[in-house]
């Protein structure tokens, strides 16, 4: 990972709009299904992977070998995005009102993997980071319906209050209690 680098290309010089890829030292180049909108304005033409984002992409691939169903290319394709959106993402705002309240306080900070429910879905998530109050999500499955006009793929991101997490299938938290809303 010594020699992996970010690149940045300015929008014109991208026909499918997806500007962000990696370049890994042999020679394979990633494009991140990222956009413009999705990241910050400051982007460097070219960077280094640092080794903030070394750490974050080797805990994020640790974490799934131990609890992810998907393949080893998957794991991986899902590490690079997170570690892309965890550098080079835009601040969100949580929308949480697209979501259904979930039962677990407070959120056990092993947990990577959480679940979403808008109503219309339900959806399996790979939280990037969390502060007091929310967490930045990012979908791992292929698609989700958050509601009649916003319906997410995968790596998309979105910003939510810790207490919509739900418990994913992928790495379960342990009910601590049963509570009323669980018959909502």
């Amino acid at each position: 990972m010594h020699d992996w680098y970010w690149r940045y290309q300015q929008q014109n010089d991208c026909a499918d709009g997806k500007q962000l890829e990696i370049l890994m030292d042999s020679g394979l180049v990633q494009v991140l299904e990222y956009q413009v909108r999705h990241l910050r304005q400051d982007m460097p033409g070219e960077c280094a992977f640092s080794v903030d984002d070394a750490e974050f992409f080797n805990t994020v691939i640790d974490y799934q070998e131990q609890y992810s169903p998907f393949s080893p290319t998957e794991q991986l394709l899902i590490a690079l995005h997170a570690a892309a959106i965890a550098r080079f993402g835009k601040p969100l705002m949580p929308q949480s009102w697209h979501f259904q309240t979930g039962l677990v306080d407070p959120w056990p900070n092993e947990h990577r993997f959480c679940a979403l429910n808008s109503g219309f879905a339900k959806g399996n998530f790979l939280i990037i980071e969390t502060d007091d109050r929310t967490a930045l999500c990012m979908l791992v499955d292929p698609g989700f319906e958050v509601s009649t006009t916003k319906v997410m793929r995968r790596y998309d991101v979105i910003r939510v209050l810790k207490d919509r997490l739900l418990s994913s299938d992928f790495h379960a938290v342990a009910a601590t209690h049963d509570h009323w809303q669980q018959f909502a």
